[in-house]
């Protein structure tokens, strides 16, 4: 059985608190707190659902396709190992997410490139390419390439 609360504004308290238990409709905080139900032992916690991992991977495709490096390694790092859930009634952990080194990797690469090293030497190189400065341009670009950037190693190889 769950008791009834009456919440009512909390602007008008006062230093009065007997009067305030008393009447129903002004409710101080404290009086609020001793009516929160105690939580069902029975349904205990046991992690994000499938459905959970399943949003979360939806939101974080949509970050990372948008330049977000943090969601990007986080999608490295659940690919990497994959996730399980666990249902409260079965023991047994279900799939929630296949692991899939194919797209750990694509991810993992894709926040090795757009950290802020690679991205400044490949930036730096551009601008010297286009300011005719050929060789400082090379440099930069064969620093990249050593990382294992794919643009690093293009653009070396056109220069």
């Amino acid at each position: 059985h769950q008791p009834s609360i009456n919440i009512a504004p909390f602007n008008n308290l006062s230093a009065n608190s007997a009067s305030q238990a008393s009447n129903p409709i002004e409710l101080s905080y404290m009086s609020l707190r001793r009516n929160i139900p105690e939580p069902n032992t029975d349904d205990k916690y046991t992690g994000p659902s499938v459905s959970d991992f399943n949003v979360a991977v939806q939101e974080l495709t949509s970050a990372a396709s948008k330049g977000h490096l943090q969601a990007k390694h986080k999608l490295g790092i659940l690919y990497s190992t994959g996730a399980d859930a666990f249902k409260k009634s079965n023991t047994q952990p279900t799939k929630a997410l296949s692991q899939s080194c194919i797209k750990a990797v694509k991810y993992f690469k894709s926040v090795a490139e757009g950290g802020h090293t690679i991205s400044r030497r490949i930036r730096a190189a551009w601008k010297q390419y286009n300011a005719g400065d050929y060789e400082s341009s090379l440099r930069n670009y064969l620093a990249a390439a050593e990382t294992g950037s794919e643009v690093g190693q293009i653009n070396a190889a056109f220069l």
